[in-house]
């Protein structure tokens, strides 16, 4: 990505109490890492999605998580118009592009602790339908923090993402298996695997189902069987088609781990995001990332897995 762009990478669009300061590395609390409740809300206009407690500057609210963004951003409103502009980008969506402006946020916290400050971020009017979302958390403030991504058992044992964990955090999953993650100064990116085909994927936990781009499909089409297209909305609000395929491979990944195969996936437009996608061939949803409790550890550019 240049410094010019900012990519979304989506098929649908796309408490602050008692914080704590960090510059680089965040210190854990209490021996623990910043544990940051998870929800699950759904609109008819956008579906599931994940999201959780924060506060954009001065006003508190939700914040939509979307690995699949390389660049997080913020809602339009009279509360960030005054951030410092930094420069115009292109956000690029499935059926559209558009400019915004990349501005300056001076503090952005998830749930009550975890604290970011003076980071870049678009600023979108694509919240006009989620009013109460402050907004979008990209990969660019996932990356490089390690984060366990727990999708929850019960109400004892809710869904959450710790940053920062601690061993005793670590220690209470028991995750076992396990595999490098790619560099990419982008994305999440991490390898899978289809009949000992390899294939660079973004972890995409915006994505409602698994995609993979149209000349990956097109060159191994003995995985899938094409079955119908459908009118979909972007990110940006723009309507197209998109093809789904029945997927007929089981799906492997965490070193030759193959749970099973998922029944239907779709074709995304690589092509319209360039450089920006360059090297992917897939992009892993949430039809497969929620079977699973995960944990990305940055530092030692590795990722393991925990059946739910």
């Amino acid at each position: 990505m240049t410094n010019s762009q900012s990519t979304s990478i989506l098929f649908l669009l796309a408490f602050q109490l008692g914080c704590s300061h960090f510059n680089g590395t965040p210190s854990p609390v209490n021996n623990h890492g910043f544990k940051v409740p998870l929800y699950f809300p759904q609109t008819k206009e956008n579906g599931q999605f994940n999201a959780v407690s924060c506060s954009v500057g001065l006003k508190n609210g939700y914040c939509i998580l979307d690995s699949g963004m390389n660049k997080s951003q913020v809602a339009e409103t009279s509360d960030t118009e005054h951030f410092k502009t930094l420069s115009k980008v292109k956000s690029i969506s499935m059926f559209s592009e558009r400019t915004e402006s990349l501005v300056e946020v001076p503090r952005l916290v998830l749930g009550d602790h975890f604290v970011n400050e003076n980071i870049s971020a678009t600023r979108s009017n694509s919240f006009h339908d989620l009013p109460e979302y402050l907004a979008v958390i990209g990969a660019d403030i996932l990356k490089n923090k390690n984060f366990i991504y727990d999708l929850g058992v019960d109400l004892n044992n809710p869904a959450k993402i710790i940053f920062s964990p601690s061993q005793n955090d670590l220690a209470a999953y028991n995750f076992k298996y396990f595999d490098r993650i790619l560099a990419d100064k982008r994305f999440i990116a991490i390898n899978l695997k289809i009949d000992g085909v390899n294939l660079k994927a973004i972890w995409d936990t915006h994505a409602p189902m698994t995609a993979f781009s149209k000349k990956f499909i097109e060159t191994h089409s003995d995985f899938f069987k094409s079955f119908e297209s459908r009118v979909m909305k972007d990110a940006h609000g723009s309507q197209g088609k998109q093809k789904f395929y029945q997927f007929l491979k089981p799906l492997c990944f965490a070193s030759q781990y193959c749970p099973y195969t998922i029944a239907e996936v779709t074709e995304h437009n690589f092509d319209l995001t360039e450089q920006d996608v360059e090297g992917f061939d897939a992009i892993l949803g949430n039809d497969f990332i929620l079977s699973f409790h995960w944990y990305f550890d940055f530092e030692h550019k590795k990722y393991f897995v925990k059946p739910r």
